[in-house]
């Protein structure tokens, strides 16, 4: 699947389920969200440590809701080829499918 196909590239990790949230579609693993669309990006749930290797990468950013940075929500840009997404995505609903 490509980024131009969100909702196909949300239920790639195995036993994600997706669903349309208002405007937005968003992934559930376990009953849990681990990611959603966001206008064209993707937000994914992560570990706050590897959202800040994220930021130094360049590849994504933490969420601002209002004026508060979520500690544990991703911002990345969702653009063709999604072959980088792949992983990300796995590790976002490995991470949910292990939370409390």
């Amino acid at each position: 699947m490509e980024a131009s196909d969100p909702a196909g590239l949300l239920a790639e990790p195995s036993g994600a389920v997706v669903q349309p949230k208002g405007r937005h579609l968003s992934a559930l693993i376990g009953g849990k969200v681990f990611a959603y669309t966001r206008g064209a990006d993707l937000v994914l749930k992560l570990p706050s440590a590897r959202i800040d290797e994220l930021e130094s990468e360049g590849v994504g950013t933490r969420l601002v809701m209002g004026k508060r940075r979520m500690s544990e929500w991703a911002v990345v840009p969702a653009r063709d080829p999604a072959d980088w997404l792949r992983p990300l995505l796995a590790e976002a609903a490995a991470f949910v499918a292990t939370s409390r």
